[in-house]
């Protein structure tokens, strides 16, 4: 059984020597954020380093990460982008109105499933601009939290696409029928090749009837 065991780990680590871990709750946003000495090169399970990341790569990068993060919030947030604003070492996260106006919201004042969601945007767009050179393992649980439901199929469509652009394959549990649905919604298209999608769901157990007295 052991021997099993140990082998069963040995061959998962040889498919995913790396292995990534995003909790349910995610960082809440600060009004503030000092420029980190050096760029983080992981985000973290809560997504901690994603406003840092997000600084640093736009001091030293010109926000080449910044720009790959609108793209892919475009059609979670449209009519805005994320923005970054500077006062020497002291830098924010905003909203800005995509409309050509100044206005601008700071991330700490905006929607609770905008802040939740900034990790998972950001680790996808650190993966298109430094592609991982091994295969990744990404594990997380309800990237849907407190996003509308309308968003959840949008999340679903950025999981696909990240599977068709780089080696990182996801491990996704998710409480979300728009989620699901949009998967088999790919898949009935003929965009998604249904080997590459498994679905598991778990049944509470039927609990038997309580003895006379209790």
């Amino acid at each position: 059984m052991k021997i099993g065991l140990y082998q069963a780990v040995d061959a998962f680590r040889q498919n995913f020597p790396i292995v990534r871990y995003f909790g349910p709750f995610r960082e809440q946003p600060q009004r503030r954020y000092l420029l980190p000495a050096r760029m983080s090169k992981e985000l973290g399970s809560t997504g901690l380093h994603a406003a840092g990341i997000l600084a640093s790569d736009t001091a030293g990068r010109q926000g080449e990460l910044i720009r790959q993060v609108n793209a892919g919030l475009a059609e979670l947030l449209p009519g805005w982008k994320l923005d970054l604003v500077s006062r020497g070492e002291v830098w924010s996260v905003v909203l800005r109105s995509a409309a050509g106006t100044d206005f601008a919201v700071n991330l700490a004042d905006g929607g609770t499933g905008v802040a939740q969601a900034l990790p998972i945007f950001v680790q996808r767009a650190l993966d298109v601009v430094s592609p991982p050179d091994r295969p990744v393992l990404e594990i997380i649980e309800q990237p849907e939290l407190h996003l509308h439901p309308a968003a959840h199929a949008d999340l679903a469509d950025l999981y696909l696409a990240a599977v068709e652009a780089t080696p990182v394959r996801f491990s996704i549990e998710t409480h979300s029928e728009t989620f699901l649905l949009r998967l088999r919604r790919r898949i009935a298209e003929g965009k998604v090749d249904p080997a590459t999608v498994a679905v598991l769901s778990w049944n509470r157990p039927t609990v038997p009837p309580r003895p006379d007295g209790f």
